[in-house]
């Protein structure tokens, strides 16, 4: 579990850095940018202590890939992939955290729409 939650907590602080380097691009992909990063801290803090409450303490968080943040689409687009590879993979015991990674994926997809279409 510590690659997902990696990932997860790699594409809120990547929306935090694309969302304050977004200050002089539209205003609609800064705002976006920032729901987008809000929404997953709640959420991934539910996630990791429903999961840690299930199992036990995960650590080895921050170990992050290299990102190249001058395409938020491209790089929500991988990672909503990312996300829905690894809850079919990995809910089939544990059909409770589906709802984490639905949220997770409607607040991408979302935040996807409002980058590709919203100026």
């Amino acid at each position: 579990m510590t690659d997902i939650f990696n990932k997860l907590y790699e594409a809120q602080e990547i929306a935090r850095i694309m969302h304050t380097l977004a200050v002089n691009k539209k205003q609609s992909e800064h705002e976006a940018l920032e729901d987008f990063y809000t929404g997953m801290t709640k959420t991934l803090d539910e996630f990791i202590e429903i999961y840690q409450g299930q199992y036990d303490i995960v650590d080895g968080f921050g170990v992050f890939t290299k990102v190249d943040t001058s395409d938020p689409i491209a790089y929500f687009k991988a990672f909503a992939l990312i996300v829905a590879e690894f809850k079919a993979e990995n809910t089939i015991s544990n059909s409770h955290f589906e709802s984490l990674y639905d949220d997770i994926l409607i607040m991408t997809y979302k935040l996807l729409y409002k980058l590709r279409f919203l100026n």
